[in-house]
């Protein structure tokens, strides 16, 4: 299914505006789009991300689950 917004033309995988003629509102939503497509390709290719819970570092695992990131002491 293709999502339409104001800032992307998911079509062409390209701006429908140049960036600098956007509102903030749609910087904002080709940002997330960037930031949500990046995390999809990592958890693809089995790699974990850094997700902030409750103030704490956790590793967003591929499968869903969540591991605390131990704070080291230096």
């Amino acid at each position: 299914m293709i999502q339409k917004n104001n800032a992307m033309n998911f079509e062409e995988n390209q701006p429908s505006k140049p960036f600098w003629e956007m509102t903030v509102e749609e910087r904002d939503a080709l940002a997330q789009k960037a930031i949500d497509d990046a995390k999809e390709r990592m958890h693809q290719n089995g790699v974990a991300y850094v997700e902030i819970v409750d103030g704490k570092q956790h590793l967003r695992h591929p499968d869903g689950s969540l591991t605390p990131i131990e704070e080291s002491e230096s």
